[in-house]
């Protein structure tokens, strides 16, 4: 592996140091290794611990001119940029570069330094760990009374300061989860039998208790919650599938029942869904109806109601969500409009 000053440097590697300065390339150098420390230093910390608080609960703003080249992690102290929430920002601001659109290349041919550095140093199953931690704590608070009371007493904090710590965690991890697998080498690393088995938690629970996951002051799902993000992360591996071992992700999607969740979260919650998450939902149901898996064995995927609520998506959602006519939005989601066809 080259050594991180050279593998990091600025204009890649062997940057071109009639272009760029040794000052500039020295702030980068000491830019990139602070984030490679910051990254090291998460563990799985006992929840609510000083140290979980710090590492997934702070809340970083980004302006959106913040992410330059400019030694710009000074104005933050160390506590922040050692955080989750700060490198979730950073990543954010990378992902909206030019480069990070390029599909073509590997990761490490594009300009997203905290995402591989968050797979160099191996702490994406971490970070699946602690989303799939915190939503299962925060059902625990929905549903268990008895349970909450214990961790105020515990960690002598009223029950406010834990949910709102608990739905801090869940904005900053989820947002640098949704970085992170939108790119090949991340779902190619993932833990997929966790992935699907939070997602048919989340799904199962926001189904039956739609009102502990929507936001009351505006009436919808959070667009930071696992409840929208999670349709993005499965569209994206949707996308993706044929970099992934189609027999493995077959047998854990069908064993955890997401494609039945997905379609039955979006039939109960479509209207508290932004329109985008649950076009997101749509392409990853298309997806798994256009593998090969899918068209030979659809009984093991989907039954009856799954079906029943797939021409409900295509007729209730999808043709007004199509009727621009954009080819290439269509084409997204062309298996499962083919499927709601046949099964009308």
């Amino acid at each position: 592996m080259l050594s991180r000053k050279t593998q990091y440097a600025v204009g890649g590697e062997g940057g071109d140091k009639d272009a760029v300065s040794a000052q500039k390339e020295a702030s980068w150098t000491k830019l990139v290794e602070g984030y490679a420390d910051a990254i090291d230093s998460w563990d799985e910390f006992p929840l609510f611990s000083k140290e979980w608080v710090a590492m997934v609960a702070l809340i970083i703003i980004f302006n959106s001119f913040f992410f330059s080249f400019s030694s710009h992690s000074l104005k933050w102290g160390k506590a922040q940029i050692d955080s989750i929430g700060y490198i979730a920002g950073v990543a954010t601001m990378e992902a909206k570069a030019p480069e990070a659109a390029n599909e073509e290349g590997t990761l490490w041919e594009r300009e997203e330094m905290c995402l591989r550095l968050i797979l160099e140093h191996h702490k994406s199953s971490l970070l699946l760990n602690l989303i799939q931690q915190t939503k299962e704590h925060q059902r625990t608070f929905a549903l268990n009374p008895i349970a909450v009371e214990a961790d105020i007493k515990v960690t002598r904090h009223d029950k406010a300061f834990l949910a709102n710590h608990l739905r801090s965690a869940e904005q900053n991890i989820g947002a640098l989860m949704g970085c992170l697998l939108r790119v090949r080498e991340a779902l190619q690393t993932c833990d997929l039998s966790l992935l699907f088995s939070h997602a048919k938690e989340v799904f199962t629970f926001a189904v039956a208790h739609q009102k502990s996951v929507v936001a009351a002051e505006k009436d919808k799902i959070p667009e930071s919650s696992q409840e929208s993000l999670l349709l993005t992360y499965l569209a994206s591996l949707g996308r993706h599938l044929e970099d992934l071992p189609e027999d493995t992700v077959s047998n854990l999607l069908v064993r955890n029942e997401v494609a039945k969740l997905v379609a039955r979260h979006i039939c109960a919650n479509r209207a508290v869904l932004a329109p985008h998450r649950v076009f997101d939902g749509c392409v990853f149901l298309s997806s798994v109806m256009g593998s090969e898996e899918f068209l030979t064995h659809p009984e093991e995927f989907v039954d009856d109601t799954t079906r029943a609520q797939v021409v409900q998506i295509n007729e209730t959602f999808l043709t007004g969500h199509l009727a621009s006519g954009d080819a290439a939005l269509r084409s997204g989601v062309s298996n499962l409009i083919l499927c709601a066809s046949k099964w009308k």
